[in-house]
């Protein structure tokens, strides 16, 4: 029994001898595996490695020939443009080049205006100037700034109206008082000197440019080279009430504000009403000695061509009624609209009718009858507020103000018929009162609110005093 267990015992330990050799056999067969796996990945990382950094190598060569190139053409067009720079600024150190471009380059942009006013080329020459002279000046010719220069008409316009405000104020600091002078001027600012304003660049660009833009500009009346300016700012009372008062440096104060100090004295001791009969009237013309009537229709034209709107009435009834048909004409003959509103809502023919019963002035229907032959509404109807059983036709205001004798000779003398024209007004006036509510609902009732058929058969008149017959 004792010899089989021990029998047994070493077969056991020969078939585990056995199996681990068979285990060591299996184990060397898989490390050679792994490390054959193991030396393939290598060579695999190895090749991704080099491919990769040839790969960088390659980009980088690539960037910096790119860099390089764009490096050079930059280099290139910044001495292409410091040089051009340069030349430029060659060209403005020298006045009379500068001058010349600018001069060069008025003319071929206000090339229009040349043969129509014989003053542009004058003013050209004066711009080409002033601009040579800033040139020439380092403080006000910096790179990156701009300036402006003006050229006046010669000897310029003069005011019919001026209005002023005198206000005593004490001075800072001390006992005495300062004086205060603040002009106001009417009409609006388009219609001050006329002249040419040129805004220019200060230096050339990036590219070598200048910059000029030319234009037709109003200039104000009191030029700022003016010395009277510098008593203004130093508010030199004394200096002021000489220059306005009395006659001391008249005659080189005068020139050099275009008279406008003349003006100042004339009218500081006429006591002239500033109320709201003068502010509209016909003072809103300006005028030049040396200017003909054909040169000074020839800028109300330009007035109206680039948009002015011109309200020459708000007459009074002692005004010079031969100044108001002259210029009444005048507005007419320049394409003024004889239908134009006021700032009140009236219509010029309105105006000129309420000025016919003034008893202070004999009648002079002249106004009127001009209007009526330029083509104004005879059956306008005054409804401004929206009130028609309160609305009026000019008929209305005839025989309101007691002047419907003066509008029915002013009818005649134009061929239309009072009656008619009166006849024709009820109705209109009636159809506008019925029909209101139609118009606020959309309905279109412009024949009821248009211009009668007389009007379209009138034409306007050559000249003042020529009636159209219907």
């Amino acid at each position: 029994m004792t010899l089989n267990i021990i029998g047994r015992l070493q077969h056991n330990i020969l078939s585990a001898v056995d199996g681990i050799k068979a285990l060591s056999v299996s184990q060397d067969a898989l490390s050679e595996s792994l490390s054959r796996r193991y030396n393939a990945l290598e060579a695999q990382l190895e090749g991704q490695k080099t491919e990769v950094l040839e790969g960088l190598q390659y980009q980088r060569s690539e960037t910096s020939l790119d860099f390089a190139s764009l490096e050079s053409r930059v280099h290139s067009q910044q001495q292409s443009l410091d040089e051009l720079s340069s030349r430029m600024s060659s060209a403005v150190a020298s006045p009379d080049i500068l001058g010349r471009m600018v001069r060069a380059e008025l003319r071929q942009q206000l090339q229009p205006l040349l043969h129509r006013f014989a003053d542009v080329t004058l003013l050209i020459d004066q711009i080409a100037l002033e601009v040579s002279k800033k040139a020439s000046e380092p403080s006000d010719y910096k790179a990156g700034r701009s300036g402006a220069t003006h050229g006046l008409l010669d000897p310029g316009s003069e005011r019919r109206d001026v209005y002023i405000w005198v206000t005593t104020y004490r001075v800072r600091g001390s006992q005495d008082g300062y004086f205060r002078l603040k002009f106001v001027f009417k009409p609006r600012p388009w219609l001050c000197s006329t002249g040419i304003s040129t805004v220019f660049s200060s230096g050339p660009d990036e590219f070598g440019h200048y910059s000029i833009c030319p234009s037709i500009l109003p200039i104000q009346i009191i030029p700022y080279s003016s010395p009277v300016w510098d008593i203004f700012e130093r508010d030199d009372a004394f200096a002021v009430r000489q220059l306005v008062e009395h006659d001391r440096n008249a005659e080189h104060d005068i020139e050099s504000t275009r008279e406008i100090l003349k003006l100042l004295r004339d009218y500081s001791d006429s006591g002239d009403d500033t109320g709201n009969g003068s502010e509209f009237a016909w003072n809103n013309i300006f005028y030049s000695r040396r200017m003909s009537f054909e040169q000074q229709k020839s800028y109300w034209h330009l007035f109206l061509e680039y948009g002015a709107i011109l309200r020459p009435f708000r007459w009074r009834g002692n005004d010079d009624m031969e100044k108001n048909k002259s210029l009444l004409n005048f507005y007419l003959d320049a394409g003024g609209d004889p239908n134009q509103f006021d700032e009140d809502g009236y219509p010029l023919l309105l105006c000129a009718l309420l000025l016919l019963p003034d008893g202070n002035t004999k009648p002079d229907i002249s106004l009127v009858t001009i209007l009526i032959s330029a083509g104004a509404d005879i059956y306008y109807i005054h409804d401004t507020d929206n009130d028609p059983q309160n609305a009026q036709t000019i008929t209305d205001f005839a025989f309101e103000f007691e002047a419907e004798d003066l509008w029915e000779t002013a009818l005649n003398a134009c061929g239309l018929d009072f009656t008619s024209v009166y006849v024709e007004s009820v109705r209109r006036l009636q159809d506008h009162r019925r029909l209101r509510g139609a118009t606020r609902s959309g309905v279109d009732v412009e024949s009821i609110t248009g211009l009668g058929p007389s009007s379209e058969l009138r034409q306007r008149a050559g000249h003042a005093g020529r009636r159209c017959e219907e």
